[in-house]
């Protein structure tokens, strides 16, 4: 599969308000890729959206405090599917610790600048993902090093500001 068919396939369930400014960014982003995308209001219309998936590529891309909702139960989701998460991880809160600690243990690259989701998304599109409903819970996206996104204990709370 040539680079082309890839973004034809990968499409985008962006999770927020289209007033948001992060949200905005997100589709002139995916816009300038080619990626089709569908912005959800909520966890629910995007676990909506993402139970009638018939194959496609998806990444799903919201601020953290909106895909952690119902105790991350779409993270959850999207991670059984083996499908890509990326989340922008905003405050420095012991429960924005926890929330992000969550998404990490589900395989969501977490970010805290928008401008750090062009990276995820160029190094998805570089590597020509291709899914399939036969992964397994907890699948590590192929072509990905976890370490180029995890964060050690000691950097985590340097962004916290712990």
């Amino acid at each position: 599969m040539n680079n082309s068919d890839f973004k034809r396939r990968l499409q985008a369930v962006v999770v927020g308000n289209s007033s948001d400014d992060f949200i905005d960014y997100v589709a002139g982003l995916l816009g300038g890729y080619n990626v089709d995308f569908v912005v959800c209001r909520d966890v629910y219309s995007a676990t909506a959206r993402l139970a009638g998936n018939k194959g496609h590529d998806i990444v799903v891309i919201g601020r953290l405090s909106r895909l952690i909702k119902e105790q991350g139960r779409l993270l959850e989701k999207i991670s059984e599917k083996g499908l890509t998460c990326c989340c922008l991880a905003e405050g420095n809160s012991q429960r924005d610790r926890r929330q992000i600690e969550q998404a990490t243990a589900r395989d969501a690259f977490v970010i805290n600048k928008a401008a750090q989701l062009e990276e995820v998304i160029t190094k998805l599109l570089e590597r020509g993902l291709v899914f399939s409903s036969e992964k397994k819970k907890n699948f590590n996206v192929a072509g990905f090093n976890r370490d180029e996104f995890a964060c050690t204990k000691a950097e985590l709370d340097a962004l916290l500001g712990v």
